[in-house]
């Protein structure tokens, strides 16, 4: 795989001390790589970073083998989109796409057809002469995007772009933008702090902790094989018991397996059940006291009433040495 973003011993600190420190990073052409995290753990900060926003404090970050440490974002070969769209109020569609390629001196006429194309691209055809104001929370982030891709940039760079917007919007701009960075093989890194959104659009997950790379792999690896427990927690829902030799017990909730009480050797009473659109969960108090939930279909959920008797098998688990349980 080719190399288009190289991160190398990188850091940034703040003068209350935070920030990230020696952060490496490889970033290869045409991916979707997620920076993935809580507040303040250091994603944007290194997104803001490759695109020329914040200040190096050592290291350096390279593109297509350029040094670009100490260059100004406008002299970057990088797109950003911000999370407040940053379209101006008093422009249409057309002048804010415009914009870039004025300061270019493309011609009229190419500038023309360019917007055209990039709004077929994302499916909002004959808007140039609307105002920001009159389109949706979407609406505006498509044109967004379309303004940065206009410049036809080497790196994509995306700073929880979807956040403001409603669940059911929000799941469609991830498709949108999966269909986009596909068609046009963009290289694409995106920050967010929603688990579902990093799982459904990367080809790689960075998981960040406290200005650090807790993991970084593919979403099945992060889910599959967690390497601590901060990352089990932070990815999908996860049971954690703890066990006589002081470690944690990990357990997914569809490795919970769940059957009336003569199925499964270890017993348990069911102590919730909550509808989650095609499935439920299954609370469960066990023989000895602890909490455990697990994931069944609506159809078997119906099976079950609040105080019954079931019984349960723990199908895969991982575990977790105290030291690591207690970070």
């Amino acid at each position: 795989m080719t190399v288009k973003v190289k991160v190398k011993d990188l850091s940034i600190i703040y003068d209350n001390g935070d920030g990230v420190r020696d952060v490496n990073l490889d970033i290869y052409e045409n991916e979707i790589l997620t920076l993935l995290g809580p507040s303040g753990c250091g994603k944007t900060t290194i997104l803001r970073a490759i695109g020329g926003f914040n200040k190096v404090t050592q290291g350096s970050i390279l593109i297509d083998d350029q040094e670009i440490t100490n260059l100004e974002p406008e002299d970057r070969p990088t797109g950003m989109v911000f999370q407040g769209y940053n379209l101006w109020p008093h422009m249409s569609v057309y002048d804010n796409l415009a914009f870039g390629l004025k300061l270019r001196k493309v011609k009229k006429v190419e500038i023309k057809e360019k917007i055209k194309n990039v709004l077929d691209l994302v499916k909002l055809p004959g808007i140039e002469k609307k105002y920001p104001a009159q389109l949706s929370g979407g609406q505006q982030q498509r044109v967004a995007i379309a303004r940065s891709i206009l410049l036809e940039p080497a790196v994509l760079l995306l700073d929880e772009p979807f956040s403001a917007l409603d669940a059911k919007i929000r799941q469609e701009m991830r498709l949108e933008l999966k269909r986009i960075q596909q068609d046009l093989n963009l290289t694409v890194v995106f920050v967010t702090h929603d688990q579902e959104e990093a799982m459904s659009i990367s080809d790689r997950i960075v998981v960040m902790d406290k200005g650090h790379i807790s993991q970084l792999g593919t979403p099945n690896e992060i889910y599959d094989n967690p390497q601590s427990q901060y990352v089990a927690s932070f990815i999908g829902a996860m049971n954690f018991l703890p066990t006589e030799t002081g470690q944690t017990m990990a357990i997914r909730l569809e490795d919970v397996l769940v059957g009336p009480a003569s199925m499964y050797e270890q017993k348990a009473e069911v102590e919730a059940i909550m509808l989650v659109g095609h499935y439920a969960i299954l609370s469960l108090k066990t023989q000895n006291n602890q909490h455990l939930q697990s994931y069944v279909t609506r159809t078997e959920s119906a099976k079950y009433l609040e105080g019954d008797a079931i019984s349960y098998q723990i199908a895969k688990y991982q575990m977790y040495d105290k030291k690591e349980a207690l970070q």
